[in-house]
């Protein structure tokens, strides 16, 4: 795979280990079809051990970024359709209510959100909508500073 990688010259590689999402991508089933989950990750699970094995084989990679289960459970900011927050974290999903009824700061309250991990993670990188020679974004861009 290391092979591929470097063929493709990707600005980042991210690589998540299979996170389980009790009510999300569990193939729990339910009364109505409309409920029933289709995915089911179990079979794709592999442990801690087995995640660092991967990440020891294409760490020499310069785009690579890991994200064990443990740095990406609560290091994202998701909103669903409803712009609702999900939490991924403790096991089973969670969500806030939306932003659009109760603003982002009471509904960042209500999940978790971990900061720390946001940036062991790699969360804080250099954006830009400018394209370098080779394709990728790098180049510093005032208009996206948050």
């Amino acid at each position: 795979m290391a092979s591929v990688i470097q063929d493709l010259q990707p600005f980042r590689w991210k690589v998540f280990q299979v996170l389980f999402v009790e009510d999300e991508n569990d193939a729990s089933t339910s009364d109505t079809i409309q409920d029933q989950r289709k995915r089911d990750a179990r079979a794709l699970l592999i442990s801690q051990e087995q995640f660092e094995v991967f990440c020891e084989k294409h760490r020499h990679l310069e785009a690579f970024v890991p994200e064990p289960n443990d740095l990406m459970v609560s290091s994202y900011l998701i909103l669903d359709e409803y712009l609702c927050f999900l939490d991924k974290g403790g096991g089973r999903e969670r969500q806030s209510r939306s932003i659009l009824d109760v603003g982002v700061a009471d509904a960042l309250e209500e999940i978790n959100f971990d900061k720390e991990a946001f940036v062991k993670r790699g969360g804080l990188y250099a954006w830009s909508k400018e394209v370098n020679e080779e394709g990728c974004g790098t180049a510093e861009s005032k208009e996206l500073e948050w």
